[in-house]
């Protein structure tokens, strides 16, 4: 596995691996955000990951700079790394935090398939978020996919319904075929983010993923800033949309078809009726532009308390 530099191999029990990748699976951030804070609340230990250089246009995906010192810079590539916390001394875990890669995603899947076996994984849940029709005002819609009958059922019972979606398709399903194939259990998990709040990362849509993997594997972790996060996060939106009498009516229409949907077992059928596409622009622009405001009278705020402080 030359693509993969690894600092060390962990020694690990029964280990599930949960991924999450940056860019066309990952709507408002919500999926590498929610697993990325499982990350930071278990104390995972980085210790791997792949080399970049096969798999990126690094004119698409760019890497970042920084200075250190006076004379000194650090270049910080595309990231995908892995992750292993000892939860239990009959139970541990792998995180992996990808970026979906520009190109040969055939081998790009393949190096998963060679770690989940070099590291004794037999089960792997992927997370995902995207676009949808759905109120912010209402629970965090979930669907998913098993490549095995029991996986399956255990997705149903949790209310995470099957997904039927057919067209074009990211890493996360590319990678899961793969590893289906390989002989390795692949789940996936996508959370709908309202389409009209592309601001990231979108905190209530991470929480809801957190909890589903909390329920799916057994795993546990303390969500209480998560939670905060999301109830600010709503609360501004909120207000946002209050202040906004074409965007109040569209949530409306939103929240009714849920409604709807919900009385009458339908499908979803689209965008509410009379819905301009080209109008959602506009409502996209006015809500961020009110949640940057926001973002930026808190800093402000931090700012001065931290100025009164060190009087």
């Amino acid at each position: 596995m030359e693509e993969i530099r690894a600092e060390s191999w962990p020694n690990l029990a029964n280990p599930t691996m949960i991924a999450a990748y940056k860019g066309w699976n990952d709507a408002g951030n919500a999926a590498t955000y929610a697993l990325e804070y499982i990350i930071s609340q278990t104390g995972a230990t980085m210790f791997a990951s792949i080399d970049p250089d096969e798999f990126y246009d690094f004119t698409q995906v760019r890497p970042y700079t920084r200075p250190i010192g006076d004379y000194g810079r650090v270049i910080t590539w595309t990231p995908n790394n892995f992750y292993y916390a000892h939860i239990s001394e009959s139970k541990d875990y792998v995180f992996f935090v990808g970026t979906e890669p520009n190109l040969r995603w055939r081998r790009y899947s393949s190096l998963l398939v060679k770690m989940a076996n070099r590291l004794g994984v037999k089960e792997v849940i992927s997370l995902g978020s995207m676009l949808a029709d759905t109120p912010h005002t209402r629970p965090v819609p979930l669907s998913g996919g098993a490549s095995s009958p029991e996986l399956g059922e255990k997705l149903r019972s949790l209310g995470i319904n099957s997904s039927f979606y057919e067209g074009p398709t990211g890493i996360v399903s590319v990678a899961g075929l793969t590893l289906a194939e390989s002989g390795i259990q692949h789940a996936s998990i996508w959370a709908s983010v309202p389409h009209y709040i592309s601001a990231s990362p979108n905190p209530k849509a991470a929480l809801a993923l957190v909890d589903s993997v909390e329920r799916l594997t057994g795993l546990r972790v303390s969500v209480d800033r998560l939670q905060m996060e999301a109830i600010t996060f709503e609360s501004q939106v909120d207000a946002a949309v209050s202040d906004n009498p074409d965007i109040e009516q569209y949530v409306r229409e939103l929240e009714q078809r849920v409604e709807d949907q919900q009385n009458e077992d339908t499908q979803d059928e689209g965008t509410p009726e009379g819905y301009d596409a080209s109008e959602a622009e506009g409502l996209i622009r006015s809500i961020e532009e009110y949640l940057r405001q926001q973002s930026q009278n808190r800093n402000k705020d931090d700012e001065e308390d931290q100025e009164e402080d060190n009087k």
